[in-house]
């Protein structure tokens, strides 16, 4: 395996193209890996026969075989790569879910993942030890931005937001969406959890970083906040950890087939 990659909480995540095979992270570290998830009808069969009768019921209430074809691709990967890691059949993995429905293997590893979808990627995170949530999304315009800033950011970030140059103001609002999503899927709570209970960074030169979380600032928390947004510039993307000592591991892909066939599933 190749030795970990070591960041400071506030450093920009750096990208390896390649890597070995796909193996259960060590102690306090983190696997993050994003991939496209477009592929060929051959394969998409083939990716289907690994889902559960469940996630097929799931698939087909999609509308539309865009959407519908991200899912089967997107869970499917998901039980490769934790396939891999507990040296498991991609199949034979079944989960449970808590209370707000964050996922997690039902049998007793002590691993867990969390993994975030937009356009035509997925950002999957692999951890032993510490709680961990990713989001990613693609930049794109958005006409109700600043409504929903009002709505749901603290209302610091809001006003952070409206103060930017216009050109800056999308790629900052995903920032900080992104950093905020992925904080609360690592909790555990999705969005029961307020989105205006904590303050993150968003200024275009800053790092990612909590400022405060319910009233206590961010740097007295053992919680931290990285950037791991891939090279392009076509996405925000964030990983929140429970545990400021944890080193990221990041592998990029260039199609889902390299993805699976680090795993050695083709």
């Amino acid at each position: 395996m190749i030795p970990p990659i070591l960041l400071n909480p506030n450093a920009r995540a750096r990208h390896c193209t390649l890597a070995p095979m796909f193996v259960r992270p060590a102690d306090d570290e983190i696997l993050l890996i994003f991939t496209p998830i477009a592929t060929s009808t051959e394969l998409l069969t083939s990716l289907w026969n690994l889902l559960t009768a469940d996630e097929r019921e799931r698939a087909n209430r999609f509308h539309f075989d865009e959407h519908r074809n991200r899912f089967i691709v997107g869970r499917a990967m998901l039980r490769t790569i934790l396939g891999t890691c507990v040296e498991a059949e991609p199949a034979s993995l079944e989960f449970a879910y808590g209370p707000h429905g964050k996922p997690c293997l039902e049998r007793k590893e002590r691993i867990g993942f969390n993994c975030s979808g937009s356009n035509d990627s997925a950002l999957y995170a692999i951890s032993t030890g510490p709680d961990i949530g990713v989001d990613l999304e693609h930049i794109r315009p958005l006409d109700d931005m600043v409504k929903i800033a009002e709505r749901f950011f603290y209302p610091a970030e809001h006003r952070e937001l409206l103060a930017l140059p216009e050109r800056d103001r999308t790629k900052a609002f995903f920032d900080c969406w992104t950093r905020k999503e992925a904080f609360v899927k690592a909790v555990g709570e999705g969005l029961s959890h307020a989105l205006d209970r904590f303050q993150v960074t968003l200024q275009p030169a800053q790092p990612a970083a909590f400022i405060s979380i319910d009233g206590v600032a961010g740097n007295e928390t053992n919680w931290v906040l990285y950037d791991v947004a891939p090279p392009s510039g076509d996405y925000s993307a964030a990983l929140a950890v429970r545990n400021k000592s944890s080193s990221l591991h990041l592998c990029t892909f260039e199609s889902a087939i390299e993805c699976l066939a680090q795993c050695r599933c083709i």
